[in-house]
């Protein structure tokens, strides 16, 4: 009895792996209904796992149900085992989850700019460029001048979404759209400040490799 308690309780963590792994590709392929019903499965199939609620929180969050994806993150913030290693970055994006969700789900009375700006940053965390693409784009359509706080700060802003969208098309591999964010992202801060350092990072990678793919391609 105790071997097939054993074998049934693998099975259900084997199926629980499967579900969680096929959730995080459909997240990756934007297809965010299709990972909720994959993810319901990981859940049903094992539901002690704390990556399984993860991947749950995490689909949640990028539909928009930011309550239900807190208490998902946080279930498995409670699970979370005391490990090191290999797990250590999979526990640290866990709790960039949690935060993220309670970020946007405080800031759901705040203004459109900001709140779009939180859900690029959880979309580009889970490697949703496309997503995170529109939602910074939607930011800066909303950041008007007089809607934020000073002008100082809406040049901030702005340096950070567009610093924001330089890293999604790095991510995409659309080296010149890159560049170009970038680019305006140092347009509108100084250059010590910390954003136009990362900015001028991202812009050098892009040219980087935007000059190699043309070299590339004089060979063929």
């Amino acid at each position: 009895m105790a071997a097939e308690a054993a074998q049934a309780a693998g099975n259900a963590a084997a199926a629980a792996t499967c579900y969680r792994e096929q959730t995080i590709g459909l997240i990756k392929l934007q297809q965010h209904d299709q990972a909720l019903v994959a993810s319901d499965k990981a859940m049903e199939a094992d539901n002690t796992c704390w990556e399984s609620w993860d991947a749950r929180g995490l689909v949640l969050l990028l539909g928009g149900r930011h309550e239900e994806a807190v208490g998902s993150l946080e279930k498995a913030f409670d699970r979370n085992p005391p490990v090191d290693g290999m797990l250590a970055d999979q526990l640290q994006a866990n709790r960039h989850n949690v935060k993220a969700a309670q970020l946007v789900r405080a800031q759901q009375q705040q203004l459109p700019a900001e709140q779009r700006k939180v859900q690029g940053s959880v979309a580009f965390k889970a490697k949703d460029f496309n997503t995170a693409i529109k939602l910074y784009e939607a930011a800066l359509a909303a950041a008007e001048p007089g809607k934020l706080a000073s002008e100082g700060y809406l040049k901030v802003f702005c340096a950070t979404v567009r610093s924001n969208l330089a890293l999604c098309q790095n991510g995409l591999q659309n080296w010149a759209a890159a560049a170009e964010h970038a680019q305006a992202a140092l347009s509108l801060v100084p250059a010590s400040h910390k954003i136009a350092v990362k900015a001028q990072r991202t812009l050098d990678f892009a040219l980087t490799k935007e000059h190699g793919a043309e070299q590339g391609g004089a060979d063929h």
